[in-house]
């Protein structure tokens, strides 16, 4: 993907596609305030574009600690730690 513009920028729209698609369940699921809502998303969209990047460029296996979902905790993690509102669920 690196070396194509043409997937990478369809790459990019996914990724922009599924952080709009988040937005109302994050919405739903925390009650959190519109602000912590968008960058949550943001946050785990990003967490998930990084952590598959970063996996595929490597040689590690999809379900060790190196992998991509293992990534996607790491990364959510540190992204949400700002957003205090985010740990308090409504369900």
């Amino acid at each position: 993907m690196p070396g194509d513009p043409g997937l990478r920028a369809v790459w990019h729209r996914v990724h922009h596609d599924s952080e709009e698609a988040l937005r109302p369940v994050l919405a739903r699921l925390t009650g959190a305030d519109p602000l912590a809502v968008r960058l949550a998303a943001a946050a785990a969209n990003t967490a998930m574009r990084v952590a598959v990047e970063e996996w595929a460029a490597g040689e590690e296996r999809p379900d060790g600690p190196h992998g991509p979902g293992a990534l996607v905790v790491r990364g959510m993690r540190a992204l949400t730690a700002g957003l205090p509102e985010l740990n308090r669920c409504h369900k």
